[in-house]
């Protein structure tokens, strides 16, 4: 009986300072929120924060593998811009164009959610990852060597074209066969990034070098939707599979940058600058000789040049697998931008840059390519320096901010019929072409705005139109082809094969 009774004291008195914990835990989230307007949302429990209201919401609407999807529906729930939090760390989700410019011309919204895990995964301490003086100092120094090796200049044009003859041919030798042009597409575009980075090319069967695209593709597969399993501070600590893959590849791409380092730093000459690796050697010798503080150090240049490497490779290769997978699904489409090429450039040379102006129709394409796949579908996380505002709301330091690109450049308001492939949209009743800039953001905006984007649209133009003026595309008998991509770091088209077929 005396044992009973203690039994029933001691349950007794476990679960009334259980409740009272509970109690002065809502009592004191109650006290440090009381008197912020915060953005709308699910409701937040202690620890776990909205974690799982939005796993049962996920769940429900067969979105799991479509987050964008499912962020983008929250939005008709708690309007464009709303926030949740996962086991203590805020998250913000923009959904508009108007939160998104607000909240990128933010001085102090352009951090990076960063921890060591986070700045590992990311190619290290490159522009990419950075945040504060360090980062502004890469990012100006990052553009302006670039445009003196002449990227995003009519002088690089032939650079890219030489890239593009490689790559017709190696399609030549496939004509009429089936096959998969991921391999090709990705070899053809890093190298065109090779040579602005390390100042060289490889052939097309290199074995270590189709092993590091290979890592490098799993490694944006692994780092999860909008980065999430990089950002989201809880998943980094979990002992998982995922993370210790995640880290093999970074240790392997990490090495392959290091021996090209090391290697321009053995052959330096200052009279010779060949490629950006060459650039960021000598503007760290030039200030150590001026004796000028600088924040540019030994490990910025890995991590610099693999951001330049990695992000130049992926969208690109990832654009141009999605657009001839368009084009094998919409014949119609592809013999319109043939005809108009045709017309305008003949059958006796390949278009060039200046030729944009005149293929309406050819840009259109591009244009609404890069609006139906929406290759950063959730752009690339934004952290808060310190406490500020955004759109009337109070956001707290250290919140990460997402940009959900996929909403703005599917919006029914703005987009007739958002879900159809139609680069009528992007044609004026003139017949000229319609940037439409305030809902097509595919390369983000403000000065996190990518990098490379005028590298990235002309590689697009050359590679594209070259391709379809040599080649018609076509399906492969017996396959399915969906639209509906592979979620990661960028979205991807799902694995398909087609015939090239080589045209007089």
């Amino acid at each position: 009986m005396k044992m009973a009774a203690l039994q029933y004291f001691t349950d007794y008195f476990n679960f009334k300072w259980t409740c009272v914990l509970i109690v002065m835990i809502l009592a004191l989230h109650y006290l440090t929120q009381r008197g912020k307007k915060t953005p709308p949302g699910p409701w937040t429990f202690p620890i776990f924060g909205s974690f799982p209201v939005i796993a049962v919401r996920m769940l429900r609407s067969g979105s799991l593998t479509q987050p964008h999807q499912f962020f983008a529906s929250l939005s008709k729930v708690y309007g464009s811009m709303y926030s949740f939090s996962v086991f203590g760390q805020q998250i913000i989700i923009l959904n508009d164009y108007a939160s998104i410019k607000e909240a990128f011309h933010n001085q102090h919204l352009n951090d990076r959610p960063t921890t060591p895990f986070t700045m590992k995964v990311g190619g290290g301490p490159g522009v990419l990852m950075t945040s504060g003086d360090l980062w502004k100092q890469q990012r100006k120094f990052s553009l302006s060597a670039l445009r003196s090796m002449g990227v995003g200049k009519s002088s690089f044009e032939d650079q890219i074209s030489r890239e593009t003859g490689v790559l017709i041919t190696e399609l030549s030798k496939k004509t009429g066969q089936v096959f998969d042009p991921r391999k090709l597409i990705v070899n053809a575009v890093s190298n065109v990034i090779c040579s602005v980075v390390f100042g060289k090319q490889y052939s097309y069967d290199d074995p270590e070098f189709r092993k590091l695209l290979e890592i490098a593709e799993r490694h944006i597969q692994l780092v999860g939707a909008g980065g999430a399993q990089a950002f989201v501070k809880v998943l980094q600590y979990l002992p998982t599979k995922t993370n210790r893959e995640l880290i093999k590849n970074a240790d392997r791409m990490e090495q392959f940058v290091q021996k090209h380092i090391d290697e321009h730093r053995s052959q330096f000459d200052p009279d010779d600058i060949r490629d950006y690796t060459d650039v960021y050697l000598e503007e760290i010798r030039l200030h150590k000789e001026r004796g000028e503080v600088l924040h540019l150090k030994e490990d910025n240049v890995r991590g610099a040049v693999n951001n330049v490497f990695g992000a130049g490779v992926e969208t690109t290769s990832t654009t141009l697998r999605w657009a001839f997978l368009y084009m094998i699904t919409h014949p119609e489409i592809q013999k319109r931008i043939q005809d108009e090429i045709d017309s305008v450039i003949g059958r006796n040379r390949l278009p060039r840059l200046s030729d944009r102006n005149n293929l309406p129709f050819t840009m259109a394409t591009i244009s609404e390519i890069q609006r139906h796949a929406s290759i950063l579908f959730l752009g690339f996380p934004h952290s808060a320096a310190r406490d500020t505002k955004l759109c009337g709301y109070d956001v707290s330091e250290g919140a990460m901010i997402i940009s959900n690109l996929w909403a703005i450049h599917h919006d029914p308001d703005f987009w007739q019929d958002p879900e159809t492939f139609n680069p009528d949209r992007f044609i004026d009743s003139d017949g000229n072409v319609q940037q439409h800039e305030e809902h097509l953001i595919p390369f983000s905006i403000g000065r996190r705005a990518c990098l490379g984007e005028n590298l990235a649209k002309m590689e697009l133009f050359l590679f594209f139109s070259h391709l379809l003026h040599q080649f018609s595309f076509e399906k492969s008998d017996g396959q399915t082809y969906s639209l509906v991509g592979n979620v990661g770091l960028t979205y991807t088209p799902q694995t398909y094969q087609f015939k090239a077929v080589k045209r007089n």
